[in-house]
């Protein structure tokens, strides 16, 4: 079997443990974690032997956390740190995560190139994702939490406050470059989201995002301001903008508008 089309199942709440030993399959487009319930000690245990990393052929999954309300938010966290989802992945999707954080082991799917993350409503920072050198495109919506995008999303090494001073802007000529693959982000329905904060030490030498080109922003009340890299970028093809008053309005909070006349190929707004 290559492929389990699982997707409209609505009312599933658990996988079958032996269902992972199809490890010829290629496309999972739903894949229920959880299902047991708080307090069973099996919980966890099930989950850890799973064992999804073996899929090694696995190139599409969709990881749907179980929709029942759970006190204990960490079990989530557990949980996704536990399946492990193998490196082979192309395209992976994140739904009803209950967790505040995401676990490490997102970092190490070099051969990812789209996630979605959607309807976490815990989470307070997005997933350090920066290193995914082959990360293509990513969507993010309904993180109800989560308030400023920082240097933990991009991974960088060395970030810290920035320093502006002579010194500091020559201390290092090295190069380090954040999403160097990236070319379409969509962010949508981030009801507490205010803008980018960046805050990053050798700050001539980093690039971030050198091959967006598409971005669509929606239904974010709060965001204010779009960030630097953006209003510098010369790649921007097409630039999407709903919803979103502050970031709309042509005078005050909204000169980012201006800063963003000279981009060569940019079609609409």
């Amino acid at each position: 079997m290559r492929s389990l089309l699982s997707g409209e199942t609505d009312s599933l709440k658990c996988m079958p443990i032996g269902i992972l030993r199809l490890t010829n399959l290629r496309r999972f487009d739903k894949f229920v974690v959880g299902g047991e319930g708080p307090g069973n000690a099996s919980y966890f245990g099930d989950a850890m032997r799973l064992e999804f990393a073996k899929m090694k052929n696995l190139l599409l999954s969709k990881l749907s956390f179980d929709g029942e309300d759970r006190k204990v938010n960490d079990e989530d966290e557990q949980l996704l740190e536990a399946l492990h989802p193998p490196p082979s992945l192309e395209e992976l999707g994140i739904l009803y995560y209950r967790g505040s954080i995401f676990p490490n082991s997102l970092i190490s799917l070099t051969n990812l190139r789209t996630l979605k993350i959607r309807w976490g409503k815990n989470c307070e920072h997005l997933p350090a994702l920066g290193k995914l050198q082959s990360l293509e495109k990513l969507t993010i919506s309904d993180l109800r939490r989560v308030k400023t995008v920082g240097n933990e999303f991009l991974e960088l090494e060395g970030s810290t406050d920035y320093d502006p001073s002579p010194s500091s802007s020559s201390s290092s000529s090295s190069s380090v470059t954040a999403f160097p693959k990236f070319k379409s982000l969509f962010i949508w329905k981030m009801s507490e989201l205010v803008g980018w904060d960046y805050r990053i030490t050798r700050k001539d030498n980093n690039s971030i995002m050198p091959r967006l080109s598409f971005m669509d922003i929606g239904n974010c009340p709060n965001m204010k301001k779009l960030p630097n890299y953006l209003l510098q970028t010369t790649t921007m093809q097409r630039l999407k903008i709903r919803n979103c008053p502050l970031l709309q309005e042509r005078d005050g909070e909204g000169e980012d508008w201006r800063k963003i006349s000279h981009i060569p190929h940019l079609r609409g707004i």
